[in-house]
């Protein structure tokens, strides 16, 4: 089972709706037959006081770390205008870790696509 890492911008986002847009990637990427490392779920972003304490260099040292262990990374939409995505996205390239192509994506994209704008449009 291909492990993928999800990426996208959390920074910024109003918690509520990024940690919805990571759920909605996860629950299709899963549902697809991926094994799915959401970053969301790590101690760091659960545990606000844990951010703050560690702050966001040794953060994204830990998300590289884990994503260093993936096959492949899945990048939400909105992931370019993201600095830790961004980081993400260089560090996957030079690792050899690719991005879900075309192909192993079938219906993902379209299904994270209608998943988030469902997201949105309840606010």
């Amino acid at each position: 089972m291909k492990k993928v890492y999800i990426s996208g911008p959390i920074s910024g986002k109003p918690r509520r709706e990024y940690l919805a847009e990571f759920a909605a990637a996860e629950k299709v990427l899963k549902n697809e037959g991926y094994k799915v490392i959401n970053p969301t779920k790590f101690l760091m972003c659960r545990c606000l006081w844990l951010y703050k304490l560690l702050g966001y260099r040794l953060t994204i040292i830990y998300d590289l770390y884990k994503l260093s262990g993936c096959d492949m990374i899945y990048k939400i939409p909105g992931w370019k205008d993201s600095r830790g995505a961004n980081i993400e996205s260089c560090f996957a390239y030079h690792m050899k870790i690719w991005t879900l192509g075309v192909q192993e994506r079938g219906g993902v994209d379209a299904a994270v696509a209608k998943a988030l704008h469902q997201i949105r449009q309840k606010k």
